[in-house]
């Protein structure tokens, strides 16, 4: 089915081809940016992280490196600018530092008993995700930014 709109049905229709919605995503002439103000908070928390000196955690944590809070900005971007294009809800994620120098992005959905926590380092990313009954690892494969769009939205977002 041929679809050029945007919402729920559009999404799965795209989702389900990831070149046609790597190309959508990616559009050739245009930049396509978030109409809210939400990535612009969670880029303001990235930088308070950033200001975190080494040992923030007084158990001896380093501090978070310009290269980790570029990639963990990106990607934060990358989230909002895919989101935005497909017609999709992107709930605001809670910013933290994490353990050995990394960001961590948690979106949770209490009512469902479900969380989604992405961490990202210098050269990697990785994520849990959980459910009342079930937690499973998730590492990216070959395109993370649609791979946490969908693993938000179907975990946290959907009802």
């Amino acid at each position: 089915m041929q679809t050029a709109g945007v919402g729920p049905a559009a999404t799965h229709e795209l989702a389900s081809d990831r070149q046609r919605l790597l190309f959508r995503v990616t559009p050739a002439s245009a930049v396509t940016t978030p109409s809210n103000e939400a990535p612009h908070r969670v880029l303001a928390e990235l930088l308070k992280i950033g200001s975190l000196g080494a040992n923030w955690d007084s158990y001896g944590a380093p501090a978070v490196s310009p290269a980790t809070l570029r990639r963990s900005g990106y990607l934060v971007f990358q989230l909002y600018r895919a989101a935005h294009t497909l017609g999709v809800a992107l709930p605001e994620p809670r910013v933290f530092a994490a353990g050995g120098g990394m960001v961590g992005l948690l979106w949770k959905n209490a009512p469902r008993d479900a969380d989604l926590e992405i961490v990202v380092g210098e050269s990697k990313i990785e994520g849990v995700a959980s459910t009342r009954n079930d937690t499973r690892p998730w590492t990216p494969g070959s395109d993370e930014t649609l791979e946490i769009l969908a693993l938000v939205h179907n975990l946290i977002v959907r009802a």
